[in-house]
């Protein structure tokens, strides 16, 4: 009797996935972050909204907002092994509220609780007797065993380049006490780096969540770029016999508790090489990715032990209505309240080409496995319990990884219009 029943949860459980009905408590993040968006900059014409989706029957509705049209989304991240949504959001101005009392503020949510911790952060301050504004793109979250907070950085590229007074003062701002305190670059060693966006259109190369090192080619050690007098060296044990490549030094692409990704720029004309460190293990692998050289981009982000991204994607190939990319006859040219339409952004804000291949990492297992979903407009959303979730344009799939090794049967999770704005998910409660 026993086996019978065992045998018909499978059953069940069984009919429930290939429809398509699990989890129940996935939720869907919608956003475009404006990289560019400074508070001098005057007015935006089009601003997105963000919010936390869930499914309901055939739909997604509105779970949470995160940002409203009456503000401006600077940044938005999902960092999975510490359970955080972070989005940074600039007031907007308007008739009604001028200048002087536009700020930013941090929406903090912790997925586990769903607790929501909002910190507001001046536009401005005042330090050696000048103004210094904020710069958002230089927006970065630290990790000081398990306790968050964010890296800040306040600008005045008025002040001359080699004057007696900073043009760049760098800020840490603790979530517990909302305290804003005087920093330097050496706290970038506690960056938490969550990739380059696993989409070839959101790819950002700015500085937050993530930091670029200098080389000491002298010692072969690695430095955090610092005008002050302090010990800027980056703690990182490099590949046995490796010397570095270029004066350039490396990129943190990747950095949480059980790896650290860094692009040394070393490439060749078809391929460019991530190297990552097992913490675990304190062994080093590399990840050789097909790309064209100096034009390609690595698009990764982690997910515990696994690196996931897209494959073969290099810059040019701006306007899709001259360059055909796969999958293209799919999009449709009609924003929404959450994003611009594909066609917009790769006329207006991103240069790329795709070819729709995504590929995940073990850095445990060193297996890798990848697949052409056709279609340039895909990316992988989450790597959870050996199944793996992505989108392909408008529609989101899950698929088993079969002994670690290959991928199942996709199954179809829902599509929408909304879809092509959502380039993270995650697990409420979890």
């Amino acid at each position: 009797m026993m086996k019978k029943g065992l045998l018909f949860f499978i059953f069940i459980m069984a009919v429930l996935w290939t429809k398509g009905q699990l989890p129940d408590n996935i939720r869907f993040i919608a956003g475009y972050p404006n990289y560019e968006y400074d508070l001098a900059g005057g007015e935006i014409n089009e601003v997105y909204t963000a919010a936390i989706l869930k499914r309901q029957g055939d739909s997604l509705v509105q779970d949470m907002l995160l940002c409203d049209s009456l503000n401006i989304l600077s940044y938005l991240r999902y960092y999975y092994s510490n359970h955080i949504i972070t989005a940074l959001l600039a007031q907007k101005e308007n008739k009604d509220n001028s200048i002087a009392d536009l700020g930013y503020r941090i929406i903090m949510l912790d997925t586990r609780t769903m607790d929501t911790t909002i910190i507001v952060i001046p536009k401005t301050v005042s330090v050696y007797g000048v103004q210094y504004k904020l710069l958002s793109s230089a927006f970065s979250v630290l990790s000081d065993n398990e306790n968050l907070s964010y890296a800040l950085e306040y600008f005045n590229f008025d002040l001359p380049k080699k004057g007696s007074k900073p043009r760049l003062i760098d800020y840490n701002i603790n979530p517990s006490n909302h305290k804003l305190e005087i920093s330097n670059p050496i706290q970038f060693r506690k960056i938490i780096a969550s990739g380059s966006s696993a989409t070839p259109y959101l790819f950002n190369n700015r500085r937050g969540d993530g930091v670029i090192l200098k080389s000491d080619m002298e010692n072969n050690l690695l430095r955090i770029a610092s005008g002050l007098d302090v010990d800027s060296i980056y703690p990182l044990v490099l590949p046995k016999e490796f010397k570095l490549p270029s004066i350039y030094g490396a990129t943190v692409i990747i950095n949480n508790p059980k790896m650290e990704a860094m692009y040394f720029y070393e490439y060749t004309d078809s391929s460019m090489i991530c190297r990552i460190l097992n913490k675990k293990t304190q062994e080093w692998d590399k990840l050789d990715l097909i790309a064209p050289g100096s034009g390609g981009k690595l698009i990764m982000k982690d997910f515990g032990n696994w690196i996931v991204g897209c494959n073969r994607v290099s810059t040019g190939h701006p306007n899709p209505k001259v360059n055909q990319l796969p999958g293209q006859d799919a999009w449709k040219n009609q924003s929404t309240i959450y994003s611009p339409s594909t066609y917009k952004l790769l006329d207006e804000y991103e240069h790329f080409y795709a070819e729709g291949y995504l590929y995940f990492y073990n850095i445990d297992t060193k297996n890798y496995i990848e697949w052409n979903t056709k279609q340039a407009d895909s990316e992988i959303l989450m790597v959870r319990n050996d199944t793996v979730y992505y989108r392909k344009y408008d529609a989101i799939y899950m698929a088993p990884i079969i002994d670690g090794k290959k991928l199942g049967k996709s199954i179809l999770l829902i599509s929408s219009k909304e879809v092509p704005s959502i380039h993270f998910i995650f697990f409420k409660g979890e």
